[in-house]
């Protein structure tokens, strides 16, 4: 008996060791988890999330521009919601087979939110969602829903429209430039946007605009704007991420407005105000919605009134205060819905009618323009 009892001892105490051996390697592989070289954590992992969200960009968000205020969007929503975790990848290509790559990888990590930000990634969002129907995916600038994606966007004509009128205002003739980046919907809304603002300012106000067929070009951007000012624009907007055309319009003393984000750090002698994206409150609804279980499927189109889009303080070392309170009472007339942007009567560039007098244009026509504006000198795509 005492045999047996020693023999059950031995067989315990390598029972013992062998789990002390197990569970020292496993605190060891968690210490050091394999992660995808192209993404980064936004903050700390949390011990206790309840959502992990996926989001991927076309650059990174050091390049400035349309992916820094995506990354200030998630920033805004993780100050609201600390306990989510965020996938953050970069440098996707928005054409190719990376995309869908990128999808399966968030998908395997635990994503239970997965957001694409480029129009480029559209097809490969939409093929996610139907491949993977237990998890949540939305497409910026998206028009393609189905019952676990949605679709969201700022409406961002409301405040371009007062950077158009800014610039007018404060140009020196009649004759205002764009430096626009690829010819889609969302471009051309904003080129119009800015050149009705310009015509609620001055009614002989014309825009020129140059079309750079890319989103990131800052040698074409350059040339686009020099070109501008050569054939008599004394103010230009822009559509663009670069500094290219803050720069040249500094080097040629002539007038701006940003783009994206708050420009005015870059040219501090010609920058009016600049056009700001602000995708937080957005992020912020995503989350919200996940984490109460009222998700659903939506069309987030948000402007002015929910603290989506609009403009950097004014540069008051060039604006006059009599225009400063000018664009304020303007701004106050378009929440109010006294003044509304794309009211009718509106012709095309070609002098056709395209909004009727006293109608308002179409929320599926603002998503999908495919024609400039009367007051517009120029040709989309070039």
């Amino acid at each position: 008996m005492k045999k047996n009892f020693k023999k059950w001892i031995a067989v315990l105490t390598v029972l013992v060791l062998m789990a002390s051996m197990f569970i020292g390697c496993a605190a060891k592989t968690e210490e050091t988890p394999g992660e995808p070289a192209t993404t980064e954590a936004a903050v700390e992992t949390p011990t206790d999330t309840t959502l992990k969200v996926g989001i991927f960009n076309f650059d990174g968000k050091d390049s400035g521009g349309w992916t820094k205020a995506h990354w200030t969007g998630v920033e805004f929503m993780k100050a609201k919601y600390p306990n989510v975790e965020v996938v953050w990848v970069e440098n996707v290509p928005d054409v190719g087979t990376d995309a869908p790559k990128v999808i399966d990888q968030l998908v395997e990590d635990g994503c239970n939110i997965v957001i694409g930000t480029s129009f480029g990634f559209l097809e490969a969002v939409n093929e996610g969602a139907a491949k993977y129907p237990d998890v949540k995916f939305y497409m910026c600038q998206g028009y393609k829903m189905a019952d676990n994606e949605g679709v969201f966007d700022v409406k961002d004509y409301e405040a371009i429209f007062l950077t158009g009128y800014t610039s007018a205002r404060m140009a020196k003739g009649d004759v205002l430039g764009y430096v626009a980046a690829q010819p889609v919907p969302t471009v051309l809304r904003a080129v119009n946007a800015f050149s009705l603002g310009a015509k609620y300012a001055n009614p002989k106000a014309t825009v020129k605009v140059i079309f750079t067929n890319n989103w990131y070009d800052p040698t074409k951007e350059k040339e686009a704007a020099f070109s501008l000012i050569d054939a008599g624009a004394t103010a230009l907007g822009m559509h663009a991420s670069s500094p290219a055309v803050p720069q040249a319009a500094t080097e040629r003393g002539v007038y701006v407005v940003g783009f994206h984000e708050d420009m005015s750090a870059i040219a501090p002698d010609a920058m009016l105000t600049s056009f700001v994206w602000n995708f937080g409150p957005m992020y912020a609804h995503m989350a919200e919605t996940y984490l109460d279980g009222t998700w659903k499927a939506e069309d987030l189109f948000w402007g002015l009134d929910k603290g989506c889009g609009g403009i950097a303080p004014l540069n008051t070392a060039l604006v006059p205060a009599d225009i400063v309170k000018d664009v304020e009472d303007l701004q106050a007339k378009l929440l109010s819905g006294e003044v509304k942007v794309f009211t009718g009567e509106i012709k095309d560039n070609q002098g056709t009618v395209r909004v009727k007098a006293g109608e308002e244009i179409t929320l599926e026509q603002v998503k999908s323009f495919d024609w400039l504006v009367e007051n517009v000198e120029g040709t989309i795509g070039k």
